[in-house]
Order: structure tokens, then sequence, then C-alpha cells
């Protein structure tokens, strides 16, 4: 919400005459909403400016066609991240303007990770087997949990195929599950984790946010803009880093993943679609302090290029230990 409120008040504050309301929903009611919506033709309930995670975009782009702002012509889209770009082109026409990166890491306790003999360099560029190995200890000699996970998810499944460069399809959108090396591995991790007693079980983002804030656990692979989570409990700056994520043991097996990212896509027929489409191309798509201030105030690291060489992208971060 501070990020929408940040850039609400910079457009309004140019254009008296608008009023942008921010609404505040949550993951699942807004898949659903615009699924329902969208399916039936049904535009009445639908904000003009959406957040979506970056996996979804596609799908909608393919599965609404018509139902999104045609935003080529109107942004400079070669000051963004071109891997964010792609993800909102379909037929050669961009249909949002991106937002933020999921670049993944290990982020771990440091205090926890000393009181079980382990220094940062222990934990560069390890395997996932070596990970289990060091919670084992890390259990043993603090008796915290070393990460969470939430038996209803499966994201740490995509973690791993990402990292391995796989997915569900192959490069020609053939079905790619039963033989994928890396589907077959993560799930003997997974196990291997689940077995090793170095799990605490969360349900939901509540739930896991809790752990990092109380102390419950040493650390948790996630994409980058779990930050500001982390940062939200002042008494343990100092106490956390940030490494690469464990790799899968296979051909192609890397240290390096994301998860998530987000971007901003228009509703093609909503009653203020240019207003709207205009308010993404003053913020967003151009404002590189607008950045530096969400970086600093929110801990949201941005992909519009420009930004990288404003000020605050080139602190250090001393709740990380600097």
């Amino acid at each position: 919400m501070n990020v929408k409120n940040e850039a609400k008040a910079r457009y309004e504050a140019k254009h008296p005459d608008v009023t942008i309301n921010v609404q505040k929903y949550s993951y699942d009611d807004v898949v659903q909403k615009l699924n329902t919506n969208l399916t039936s033709g049904v535009n009445e309930g639908l904000p003009e400016v959406v957040l979506c995670e970056d996996p979804n975009i596609q799908k909608n782009l393919t599965s609404y066609p018509g139902a999104f702002y045609d935003l080529t012509d109107k942004i400079d889209f070669s000051k963004f991240a071109s891997y964010k770009v792609k993800t909102l082109t379909v037929d050669g026409k961009t249909y949002g303007v991106p937002f933020d990166m999921g670049t993944e890491g290990l982020f771990y306790r440091t205090d926890y990770l000393e009181q079980a003999g382990y220094t940062a360099d222990d934990l560069k560029d390890i395997t996932w087997s070596q990970f289990i190995e060091i919670g084992k200890k890390v259990k043993e000699k603090t008796g915290k949990a070393m990460l969470t996970l939430d038996p209803n998810s499966v994201n740490i499944i995509r973690d791993i195929m990402w990292s391995s460069g796989a997915w569900y399809f192959d490069n020609d959108g053939n079905v790619n599950i039963a033989n994928n090396p890396a589907i077959i591995e993560g799930a003997k991790v997974y196990k291997s984790l689940m077995d090793s007693g170095i799990v605490k079980l969360t349900t939901g983002w509540g739930e896991m946010v809790a752990a990092l804030n109380n102390g419950d656990v040493a650390s948790i692979t996630t994409g980058c803009w779990i930050i500001p989570s982390i940062k939200a409990e002042p008494t343990q700056s100092g106490k956390w880093a940030v490494t690469h994520m464990p790799r899968l043991e296979i051909q192609g097996g890397t240290n390096y993943g994301n998860r998530g990212g987000s971007s901003w896509l228009v509703l093609n027929n909503a009653p203020n679609s240019d207003i709207a489409a205009d308010f993404l191309k003053e913020t967003l798509a151009s404002d590189i302090d607008f950045y530096q201030t969400i970086l600093s105030n929110v801990g949201a690291i941005g992909t519009y290029l420009p930004a990288a060489s404003g000020e605050e992208y080139g602190k250090g971060q001393e709740f990380f230990g600097g």
C-alpha cells in the first residue's frame, strides 16, 4: 500500500483535478475477481489498475484478449529490465508497466549460524543437501528450525525448477513433468527437508512472517521482496545477511532463482483507462526519485533501470550487515 500511496500522492500533486482511490485486496481475491469478471465480460467493479504477479501475466493476456490496455507506444520500455518487458508482451504489443523483481536469495540469521559454528563463507553457493546438514546443526545448537514451509504451497518446488532452468512445460509448450529431473530431484529435497526435523510448518503469509519476526527460524529462501517484512522487526537489525539460494545437484542446477515479482496492468475498458495509463507513465515509468523513496521507505526494488543510478541504490543495508 505504501508504494501505491506514494505514486498516488505524486500524481495528484501534478494533477489536482484527479483523485486516485487506492484499494487493498488479498492476492487470492484479486485473482478470483479478475478471472470471474473478465470471463463473464463484466467490467463493473474492476479497478483501472491492478498489480499482477508476473507468473500470471501471460495467462491473463492470452486468456482475455482485448481486456488490457496497450501501452506499447506510451512507455519507453527500453528503460526496464528486458525479462520483465518480455513477460508483458504478446504479439509485439506490451500491456503493462514492470514493477519489482523477485530475485531469490537465502536470507539467514547470522547470530544463529554463528552459534552453530558457521560463517558467511559456509553458506555461499551451497547445495540443498549441504543446506539440510547445516540446518540440522543449527537446530541442535540453537533449538531453532532452519526454515518455514507451507504444506499447502508448491513455491519451493517452483523455486527449485526456476533455479535449474526447468518448468512444467518445455520450450515448445509440451508438458514436462513425468521425466523432469528438476521435479524429481526437487521432490527428493522436499521430502528430505520434511524428514530432517529442521522445518517449522506454517500456513499462509502471516504465519510465515511471524516465524521470521519472532526469531523462530534461522533462514528463508525467497524473493527479495521479503526484505520489508524481515525489517519489520527492528530489534533484529544487524542479525541478518543474504547470500545465493541453495542449488540442486543436477545438470543445469544453479544458485540463482526467481520467485514472483509483479507488474502493473490497466484494464482496457475501465472508465478512466487513459488517465490510469498516464498515471503509470508519470510515476512508475519515469520518476527516478519515486524509486529511491520506495526503496528507502519500503524496501521495494524496482526494475526501472535508470533508478539504479540513484543514491539509495548505492547504499549499504545496515540491517543485513551493511
